[in-house]
């Protein structure tokens, strides 16, 4: 037993090795051959608010992960003995190419619809769902389970939550390294679970989708040069989706409000966001800089420049200041971000994995983070959604900070002021719209 258990694992490492190094070399492809397809493949879009990146990168990553779960589930199949993929493994595959290959013609001719997207999704999570038999037929409530024994129910619910997985994780992919490391952490968490059960199948899968994950990383983290996309955002919220469903159905000791708490911070996420849109009357699918991580951001901004001025005030009280307060230090890089999400993200998946046969722990440790989610977020948009304005007069040596509401979240990067100005810079006023001339014909611009 323990011979047969010593060369799985032997095998499993050779996997996830494979994983690795073919994701991490078409990585390094897509970015080394950039200047051939980045006109196509990089994001145009860079005046949307929630983009903070500066220089063109690819946004085809979710390329180099596909093709390394494929070579890594492909080398599973032979360390488990079959030679011919098995058909659960194959509709699996099937499902998530309809969801990889609708995220990758956005990311290539940016002209996909969000509808569009969202019935490439279902179409992927029926295919899986028929093939591989991941139809969530429980959920350890008796009066909730009632319902999954009716025709379609546990059907439309299961490819509910596989497209909502899929556009969770499209939601958080914001930060250098946040996607990428939120689904390794995850995968961790469902191969742990997977292997305490003795499920080597799924532990395996799992193990790749990680293993891949971490060769892309390696190009999106600290430093961007590849983006996985909508391609690779769909693909791993498809693969956690379906794993998780794979787990819980091969396994019924499985909790299946363990898939809660191994995706917290993108659930949550995803529903805060929807809420959020709805309150304010947006559209569901408007950009907006009121996501986590955005808020994060421009609140350690704001922390730093603070600190920056008390620094400032000292020295200058003691004679040792500097003649001019330089804003270079204020910058914050974007890949120091996701660690702290990714220690967010990591206790509900810990605390799940502890407790990933009872039920009713699980629905506590979920309402926990949800209900820590709120405490962090609000406490976020009070300290970030101030505009902080600083004015440094070189002929006095003063530095005043003033705060301003605005009416909506802007980046912190847009109203602070260069130092080392006397005054603020002036603003112009905005041109006047020019005149119609009477009953002429205009055409309606609104977004709709």
């Amino acid at each position: 037993m323990s011979a047969m258990l010593a060369q799985l694992l032997s095998y499993g490492a050779t996997a996830l090795l494979v994983a690795f190094l073919v994701s991490a070399g078409a990585a390094w492809a897509l970015v080394a051959s950039s200047r051939w397809h980045l006109h196509r493949t990089d994001d145009h879009e860079r005046h949307l608010p929630q983009k903070i990146h500066q220089g063109a990168v690819p946004r085809v990553g979710g390329i180099a992960i596909a093709l390394g779960v494929i070579a890594g589930g492909g080398v599973t199949m032979y360390v488990l003995g079959q030679a011919v993929p098995s058909f659960r493994a194959m509709g699996l595959l099937m499902g998530a190419m309809p969801v990889l290959l609708v995220g990758l013609a956005e990311d290539v001719f940016k002209g996909i619809t969000p509808r569009q997207r969202l019935l490439w999704a279902a179409l992927g999570a029926l295919i899986a769902v028929q093939y591989s038999g991941i139809a969530l037929v429980h959920t350890d409530i008796p009066a909730v389970d009632w319902f999954f024994t009716i025709y379609g129910v546990a059907i439309g619910f299961t490819v509910v939550a596989i497209v909502g997985s899929t556009n969770a994780f499209n939601i958080i992919d914001g930060l250098n390294g946040l996607l990428g490391g939120v689904t390794v952490i995850t995968m961790a968490g469902i191969a742990v679970v997977a292997l305490g059960v003795n499920d080597t199948k799924v532990a395996l899968l799992a193990g790749v989708v990680a293993a891949s994950t971490c060769g892309f990383l390696l190009f999106n983290w600290p430093r961007a040069r590849l983006f996985a996309g909508d391609g690779g955002a769909y693909f791993l919220g498809f693969s956690v989706a379906a794993l998780l469903l794979l787990l819980v159905a091969r396994n019924p000791t499985v909790s299946p409000w363990f898939g809660l708490t191994a995706a917290a911070l993108p659930v949550c996420e995803t529903v805060h966001s929807i809420w959020r849109r709805v309150e304010r009357r947006m559209a569901a699918t408007a950009p907006d800089v009121g996501h986590l991580h955005q808020l994060l951001r421009e609140g350690l901004l704001q922390a730093r420049m603070l600190r920056a001025v008390r620094a400032y005030r000292a020295a200058r009280a003691s004679g040792d200041a500097p003649r001019t307060l330089r804003n270079q230090g204020f910058r914050l890089p974007n890949g120091s971000l996701a660690p702290w999400l990714w220690i967010l993200h990591g206790v509900p998946v810990l605390l799940g994995v502890l407790v990933w046969d009872k039920t009713g722990m699980q629905i506590a440790v979920f309402a926990g983070f949800v209900g820590a989610y709120l405490l962090i977020y609000r406490r976020l948009a009070h300290f970030a959604h101030r505009r902080l304005i600083i004015h440094y007069d070189p002929a006095t040596g003063m530095v005043a900070r003033t705060h301003k509401a605005p009416c909506a979240p802007a980046p912190i990067r847009a109203v602070v002021n260069s130092f080392g100005e006397t005054e603020p810079p002036a603003v112009s006023p905005a041109p006047a719209p020019a005149q119609s001339p009477p009953h002429a014909k205009t055409r309606d611009t609104t977004p709709r």
